[in-house]
């Protein structure tokens, strides 16, 4: 899967890291910047602890998750289904069922889980967040975050990057 910004959607001059402007961020509130940063918020989850989300995960997330981060992240369908590693028609498959299954769910809380630290990393700036997530990094050796998320180790090595990138760490 190479996934990219042309795919993704349009694609702006990034912004640095920690520096995204009220104006830039859309000028949007700080407690909608924290609203928005949060994983579960971000896809519609009332789950007020981790065991309920895993609860969620393992019943299958409701298809409405997928089009809350889809919209946020301001995705295709096509590049939604590519980002979760389903093929389209069983993305609208799924659609109409209304449901995912517990694997497909789990994903959705990767890709949100990971758009809503880059989102904080940007201070709420969500489309230089979705750049970075979609470009190449050079602290991955030039590979694209996303891609290297498709496993929960690449994941976490994305979210540990993000947290270095935080505390004024460029590597």
């Amino acid at each position: 899967m190479a996934i990219s910004m042309k795919q993704a959607g349009r694609g702006q001059k990034l912004k640095t890291p920690g520096r995204a402007s009220k104006r830039a961020a859309g000028g949007t509130s700080r407690a909608s910047q924290t609203m928005r940063s949060d994983y579960k918020t971000l896809i519609g989850l009332e789950a007020k602890n981790v065991l309920a989300v895993v609860e969620d995960v393992e019943r299958g997330l409701p298809f409405s998750t997928v089009e809350l981060l889809r919209q946020e992240m301001e995705l295709s369908t096509k590049t939604m289904a590519e980002v979760l590693q389903v093929k389209l028609r069983t993305l609208l498959r799924r659609k109409e069922e209304g449901r995912l299954h517990p694997d497909e769910s789990d994903r959705v809380i990767r890709a949100s889980r990971l758009f809503a630290r880059a989102v904080a990393l940007f201070d709420g700036n969500t489309e230089s967040a979705r750049q970075w997530l979609f470009e190449p990094q050079r602290a991955l050796g030039g590979a694209i975050p996303l891609e290297v998320a498709r496993t929960e180790v690449g994941a976490r090595e994305v979210e540990q990057i993000i947290g270095r990138l935080e505390h004024g760490v460029f590597t």
